[in-house]
C-alpha cells in the first residue's frame, strides 16, 4: 500500500496508479528462467549443429518419413490455415434481421423486426 494514498491503495478512481506510487511487482519470475534456458541452449548448439539437424530432417523427409515431411513443411511453408466452424443458418438469420432493421420506415425504427427461428 502506498503511504501517500492509503485509502485508495495508490489507485485513482479509474484503477490506474496515482503519481508517485512505487512499483513493487517483481514482474514475471518465469521470464528470467526462460531467458536463462534460451541462453544455455543458444550457447550449447552451434550453427553447424543446427545445419546437421536440418540436413537429417530433409533426408528423413526425402525417404518418406511422414512426421519429418510434416515438420519440414510446417517450418518452411507455415502451418495450414485451420477451418472455422460457421453456423450459416444463424448467420443468415442475423443478416436478415439487420437488413429488415435497415429497411424499416422511419416511424418503425424503434422496434426490431420479428422473425421465426426457422427463417
Amino acid at each position: 500500500m502506498s503511504d501517500e494514498h492509503p485509502e485508495t491503495n495508490g489507485r485513482a478512481a479509474n484503477g490506474r496508479f496515482l503519481p508517485g506510487h512505487p512499483v513493487r511487482s517483481p514482474g514475471n519470475p518465469q521470464i528470467a528462467q526462460l531467458a536463462a534456458w534460451r541462453s544455455a541452449f543458444a550457447s550449447a548448439v552451434s550453427a553447424d549443429d543446427m545445419e546437421a539437424v536440418v540436413r537429417s530432417l530433409v533426408e528423413s523427409a526425402k525417404s518418406g518419413d511422414l512426421d519429418a515431411i510434416k515438420i519440414l513443411l510446417d517450418r518452411t511453408l507455415g502451418k495450414p490455415v485451420q477451418p472455422i466452424d460457421v453456423d450459416l443458418a444463424a448467420d443468415v438469420r442475423t443478416a436478415a434481421a439487420v437488413v429488415r432493421v435497415i429497411e424499416l420506415p422511419a416511424n418503425g425504427r424503434d422496434r426490431l423486426p420479428e422473425f421465426e427461428d426457422g427463417e
